[in-house]
């Protein structure tokens, strides 16, 4: 029974200490709610979270498709809100991920909408957003390429991704 009890006392001191080593990683959040930033996307209340994918945090998807269609880039939007299990999976997981953020920096304009602040509840009517998350890829010319609700795992994210932007550069579905 001692042993049970000691062994639990120790598993709390180290979720505890795992706790507050990734409470390490936020900072404020910036004073205007709208500002667009990049690499950082709001967490839980007022912070914000530093992810390796730059994502763009603002609610005017009609920017980032404008600027996709001049680079030439997809765009992917992450549809989120700060109470969802599974986003906070994808933020503290798969956005931190070297070869997903490479290959997403690179290839996407990235955004990040919290469909309950500022235009966000907006565009989840306009986008048919009822679960969290959706992840949505467009392509440059501004058609959906890919859907998915639900996190998904590391390697799992790297299928769908590399994916979704093969069909986006290649709507005829020809290699």
């Amino acid at each position: 029974m001692k042993k049970n009890i000691l062994g639990l006392f120790i598993l709390t001191i180290i979720l505890m200490s795992a706790t507050c080593e990734s409470s390490k990683k936020t900072t404020s959040t910036p004073s205007n709610p709208n500002e667009e930033t990049t690499g950082e996307t709001p967490s839980v209340g007022e912070e914000k979270v530093t992810m390796l994918v730059n994502f763009t945090t603002t609610d005017d998807i009609n920017a980032a498709l404008a600027k996709a269609k001049r680079t030439d880039k997809v765009v992917f939007i992450d549809f989120y809100t700060t109470w969802c299990a599974p986003c906070k999976v994808m933020e503290q997981s798969v956005f931190l991920d070297e070869d997903v953020a490479n290959y997403m920096n690179e290839n996407c304009i990235c955004v990040r909408v919290n469909a309950e602040k500022g235009k966000g509840p907006d565009r989840k009517i306009e986008y048919a957003v009822d679960a969290y998350p959706t992840m949505l890829f467009y392509a440059p010319n501004g058609d959906e390429v890919a859907r998915r609700q639900g996190s998904l795992g590391i390697e799992a994210f790297k299928q769908f991704m590399k994916a979704s932007v093969w069909k986006a550069r290649n709507p005829s579905g020809k290699p």
